[in-house]
Protein backbone atom coordinates (compact mmCIF):
# COMPACT_ATOMS: atom_id res chain seq x y z
CA UNK A 1 0.00 0.00 0.00
CA UNK A 2 2.79 2.36 0.57
CA UNK A 3 4.08 1.67 -2.73
CA UNK A 4 0.84 2.19 -4.11
CA UNK A 5 0.53 5.78 -2.18
CA UNK A 6 4.09 6.51 -3.55
CA UNK A 7 3.56 5.57 -6.76
CA UNK A 8 0.29 8.21 -6.90
CA UNK A 9 1.87 11.10 -5.21
CA UNK A 10 4.27 10.72 -7.64
CA UNK A 11 1.80 11.20 -10.42
CA UNK A 12 -0.16 13.50 -8.64
CA UNK A 13 3.31 15.56 -8.42
CA UNK A 14 3.97 15.23 -12.18
CA UNK A 15 0.12 16.25 -13.04
CA UNK A 16 0.24 19.60 -10.72
CA UNK A 17 3.72 20.48 -9.74
CA UNK A 18 3.97 22.33 -6.58
CA UNK A 19 5.63 25.84 -6.81
CA UNK A 20 9.12 26.32 -5.50
CA UNK A 21 9.61 28.22 -2.80
CA UNK A 22 12.72 30.10 -4.50
CA UNK A 23 11.71 30.93 -7.44
CA UNK A 24 8.22 30.91 -7.30
CA UNK A 25 7.99 28.65 -10.11
CA UNK A 26 5.60 25.39 -10.80
CA UNK A 27 8.30 22.64 -11.18
CA UNK A 28 7.70 18.96 -11.24
CA UNK A 29 11.63 18.62 -10.89
CA UNK A 30 12.54 19.44 -7.73
CA UNK A 31 14.20 18.23 -4.29
CA UNK A 32 12.00 18.72 -1.21
CA UNK A 33 10.86 22.61 -2.05
CA UNK A 34 12.92 23.81 -3.97
CA UNK A 35 13.26 22.89 -7.90
CA UNK A 36 16.62 21.81 -9.37
CA UNK A 37 17.55 24.75 -11.19
CA UNK A 38 17.31 26.77 -7.60
CA UNK A 39 19.07 24.09 -5.89
CA UNK A 40 21.44 24.15 -8.19
CA UNK A 41 22.25 27.89 -7.46
CA UNK A 42 21.79 28.12 -3.97
CA UNK A 43 24.61 30.56 -3.16
CA UNK A 44 26.86 29.11 -0.08
CA UNK A 45 29.68 30.52 0.90
CA UNK A 46 33.03 29.13 1.86
CA UNK A 47 32.75 30.79 5.65
CA UNK A 48 33.13 27.92 7.34
CA UNK A 49 36.93 26.64 6.37
CA UNK A 50 37.89 30.34 6.32
CA UNK A 51 39.24 32.05 8.99
CA UNK A 52 39.14 35.83 8.68
CA UNK A 53 36.10 35.86 6.62
CA UNK A 54 33.77 38.29 5.29
CA UNK A 55 31.25 37.89 7.98
CA UNK A 56 33.99 37.95 10.97
CA UNK A 57 35.34 41.00 9.57
CA UNK A 58 31.61 42.55 9.88
CA UNK A 59 32.24 42.97 13.49
CA UNK A 60 35.96 43.78 13.45
CA UNK A 61 36.48 46.71 16.12
CA UNK A 62 32.87 46.30 17.06
CA UNK A 63 32.44 42.73 19.36
CA UNK A 64 35.22 40.61 19.80
CA UNK A 65 34.19 36.95 18.51
CA UNK A 66 35.80 33.28 18.24
CA UNK A 67 34.08 32.52 14.88
CA UNK A 68 31.69 33.50 12.73
CA UNK A 69 29.85 32.47 9.70
CA UNK A 70 26.64 32.08 7.42
CA UNK A 71 25.48 29.45 5.20
CA UNK A 72 24.02 31.47 2.33
CA UNK A 73 24.80 35.12 0.96
CA UNK A 74 21.73 36.73 0.74
CA UNK A 75 19.88 36.36 -3.04
CA UNK A 76 16.69 36.69 -4.80
CA UNK A 77 16.32 32.19 -3.98
CA UNK A 78 17.48 33.25 -0.08
CA UNK A 79 15.48 36.19 0.25
CA UNK A 80 11.74 33.95 -1.20
CA UNK A 81 13.28 31.44 1.46
CA UNK A 82 13.25 33.37 4.56
CA UNK A 83 10.15 35.20 4.04
CA UNK A 84 8.11 31.37 3.78
CA UNK A 85 9.97 30.54 6.58
CA UNK A 86 9.11 33.00 8.55
CA UNK A 87 5.88 34.93 7.54
CA UNK A 88 4.03 31.76 5.69
CA UNK A 89 5.13 29.20 8.77
CA UNK A 90 7.45 27.54 6.58
CA UNK A 91 9.51 26.11 8.88
CA UNK A 92 10.68 22.86 7.29
CA UNK A 93 12.67 25.82 5.70
CA UNK A 94 14.28 26.68 8.93
CA UNK A 95 14.98 23.15 9.96
CA UNK A 96 16.50 21.41 6.94
CA UNK A 97 19.19 24.57 6.12
CA UNK A 98 19.18 24.50 10.32
CA UNK A 99 20.77 20.73 9.90
CA UNK A 100 23.08 22.15 6.94
CA UNK A 101 24.87 24.29 9.70
CA UNK A 102 25.25 21.81 12.02
CA UNK A 103 26.80 19.48 9.39
CA UNK A 104 29.49 22.74 8.57
CA UNK A 105 30.00 23.11 12.24
CA UNK A 106 31.18 19.70 12.84
CA UNK A 107 33.09 19.79 9.63
CA UNK A 108 34.72 22.82 10.95
CA UNK A 109 38.06 23.45 12.96
CA UNK A 110 36.87 27.40 13.50
CA UNK A 111 33.80 26.31 15.78
CA UNK A 112 35.92 24.10 18.27
CA UNK A 113 33.96 23.11 21.95
CA UNK A 114 30.83 24.77 21.85
CA UNK A 115 29.22 24.62 25.27
CA UNK A 116 25.76 26.12 24.88
CA UNK A 117 24.04 27.00 21.89
CA UNK A 118 21.69 30.61 22.32
CA UNK A 119 19.15 31.63 19.40
CA UNK A 120 18.19 35.52 19.44
CA UNK A 121 15.22 36.22 20.95
CA UNK A 122 11.68 37.90 19.37
CA UNK A 123 9.74 40.12 21.68
CA UNK A 124 6.92 37.92 23.00
CA UNK A 125 4.59 39.80 21.50
CA UNK A 126 6.10 39.53 17.95
CA UNK A 127 6.31 35.17 18.84
CA UNK A 128 2.66 35.11 20.24
CA UNK A 129 1.59 36.75 16.56
CA UNK A 130 4.26 34.15 14.29
CA UNK A 131 4.00 31.53 16.40
CA UNK A 132 7.69 30.21 16.73
CA UNK A 133 10.78 32.02 16.88
CA UNK A 134 12.85 31.30 13.62
CA UNK A 135 16.11 31.80 15.34
CA UNK A 136 15.01 29.03 17.89
CA UNK A 137 14.23 26.75 14.80
CA UNK A 138 17.99 26.59 13.66
CA UNK A 139 19.23 26.51 16.50
CA UNK A 140 17.64 23.15 17.40
CA UNK A 141 18.57 21.05 14.20
CA UNK A 142 22.47 22.53 15.07
CA UNK A 143 22.23 21.50 18.44
CA UNK A 144 20.56 18.00 17.88
CA UNK A 145 23.41 17.37 14.70
CA UNK A 146 25.80 18.56 17.47
CA UNK A 147 24.54 16.81 20.60
CA UNK A 148 25.39 20.57 21.78
CA UNK A 149 22.34 22.07 24.40
CA UNK A 150 20.26 25.02 23.66
CA UNK A 151 19.26 27.26 25.96
CA UNK A 152 16.24 29.81 24.77
CA UNK A 153 15.60 31.58 28.13
CA UNK A 154 18.68 33.08 28.79
CA UNK A 155 19.16 35.79 26.35
CA UNK A 156 15.37 37.80 26.59
CA UNK A 157 14.28 40.38 24.38
CA UNK A 158 13.06 43.17 27.21
CA UNK A 159 12.05 45.75 24.45
CA UNK A 160 9.81 45.28 21.26
CA UNK A 161 11.98 47.96 18.95
CA UNK A 162 11.01 49.32 14.97
CA UNK A 163 11.02 47.42 12.08
CA UNK A 164 14.82 46.95 10.82
CA UNK A 165 14.53 46.69 7.28
CA UNK A 166 14.69 50.06 5.82
CA UNK A 167 16.67 51.57 8.86
CA UNK A 168 20.90 52.10 8.08
CA UNK A 169 23.06 50.74 10.72
CA UNK A 170 23.59 53.62 13.25
CA UNK A 171 19.83 53.56 13.47
CA UNK A 172 19.80 49.98 13.91
CA UNK A 173 21.75 50.25 16.50
CA UNK A 174 20.36 52.79 18.81
CA UNK A 175 17.07 51.21 18.15
CA UNK A 176 18.76 47.57 19.77
CA UNK A 177 20.28 49.62 22.65
CA UNK A 178 18.43 48.10 25.69
CA UNK A 179 16.41 46.00 23.79
CA UNK A 180 17.76 42.46 25.27
CA UNK A 181 18.22 41.48 28.80
CA UNK A 182 19.12 38.37 30.33
CA UNK A 183 18.75 35.41 32.59
CA UNK A 184 22.30 34.30 33.97
CA UNK A 185 21.70 30.84 35.56
CA UNK A 186 23.23 28.86 32.96
CA UNK A 187 26.25 30.95 32.18
CA UNK A 188 29.78 31.47 33.32
CA UNK A 189 32.92 32.52 32.01
CA UNK A 190 34.72 29.96 30.58
CA UNK A 191 32.02 28.76 28.22
CA UNK A 192 31.95 28.99 24.03
CA UNK A 193 28.64 30.29 23.16
CA UNK A 194 27.57 30.01 19.48
CA UNK A 195 24.97 32.73 18.89
CA UNK A 196 22.30 31.77 16.06
CA UNK A 197 20.11 34.45 14.09
CA UNK A 198 18.68 34.10 10.77
CA UNK A 199 20.12 36.95 8.42
CA UNK A 200 23.18 39.67 9.03
CA UNK A 201 22.74 42.81 7.77
CA UNK A 202 24.02 45.44 9.53
CA UNK A 203 25.33 42.84 12.60
CA UNK A 204 23.18 45.42 15.31
CA UNK A 205 21.04 42.73 16.69
CA UNK A 206 24.00 39.88 16.87
CA UNK A 207 26.46 42.85 18.20
CA UNK A 208 23.58 44.01 21.01
CA UNK A 209 23.23 40.13 21.77
CA UNK A 210 27.03 39.72 21.65
CA UNK A 211 27.47 42.32 24.66
CA UNK A 212 24.98 41.64 26.69
CA UNK A 213 26.77 38.23 27.15
CA UNK A 214 30.19 40.00 27.39
CA UNK A 215 28.26 41.90 30.54
CA UNK A 216 27.74 38.58 32.19
CA UNK A 217 31.18 37.48 31.67
CA UNK A 218 31.04 35.58 28.78
CA UNK A 219 34.38 36.33 26.56
CA UNK A 220 33.94 33.48 23.62
CA UNK A 221 31.51 33.70 21.48
CA UNK A 222 30.85 33.11 18.15
CA UNK A 223 27.99 33.28 15.95
CA UNK A 224 26.17 31.19 12.81
CA UNK A 225 23.24 33.06 10.58
CA UNK A 226 21.64 31.10 7.85
CA UNK A 227 22.15 34.53 5.38
CA UNK A 228 24.43 37.78 5.05
CA UNK A 229 23.97 40.24 2.93
CA UNK A 230 26.99 41.39 0.51
CA UNK A 231 27.76 44.94 2.07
Amino acid sequence: MTLFNDLWDGLIHLAFPEECLGCNKQESRRSDFLCLDCLYHLPYTDHFNQPANAFERHFVGRVPIRAGAALFVYSYIIENLIHQFKYNEMTKIGKRFGQEIGQKIYGSSLFQKVDIIIPVPLHPAKFRKRGFNQSEILAAEIGDILNIPVESKILIRSKQTKTQTKQNRINRIENMNEAFGLEQGHLHQGQHVLLVDDVLTTGATLEACALKLREAGVENISMVTLAMGLS
